[in-house]
């Protein structure tokens, strides 16, 4: 088998959705197993307070409600990688979910699952040059 397993980072975006249609369809070609990846960053939002002499800008948000936010993110992120999936061809699908950024995710996962390909969408922003590595 040429490409056992193909990975997809997945955004919600419709060019994500395209590529896990592509990558797919090769994976039903080379009966190969597709893994779609999302990356999501939660970063708490500090609460802006009154501008008051001798007192912060921003006050500092209770550890229940810092958890609570940082579940509904999970969540949120967790509905990207369940709506990428209609988009597949294939049954053969795993969908991993993973907090950090997203360009070390990907290539840690890449690298610890044996990734064979891996394919993403663009934008097709122009003015943009492409290199290869």
């Amino acid at each position: 088998m040429v490409f056992s397993k193909i990975l997809v980072p997945v955004d919600g975006s419709s060019h994500s959705d395209r590529a896990v249609e592509y990558a797919s369809e090769i994976a039903l070609k080379f009966n190969s197993r597709l893994i779609l990846l999302h990356v999501y960053s939660f970063i708490p939002p500090a609460s802006p307070t009154l501008n008051l002499p001798g007192t912060s800008n921003y006050d500092v948000l209770s550890a229940e409600t810092i958890n609570i936010l940082s579940e509904k993110a999970k969540k949120d992120a967790n509905k990207i990688l369940i709506e990428a999936e209609k988009f597949s061809k294939i049954k053969n699908v795993t969908c991993l979910l993973r907090e950090g950024v997203t360009v070390p995710e990907i290539l840690q996962v890449a690298e610890t699952e044996k990734i064979d390909m891996i394919v993403m969408g663009a934008r097709g922003v122009t003015g943009i040059k492409l290199h290869v590595l």
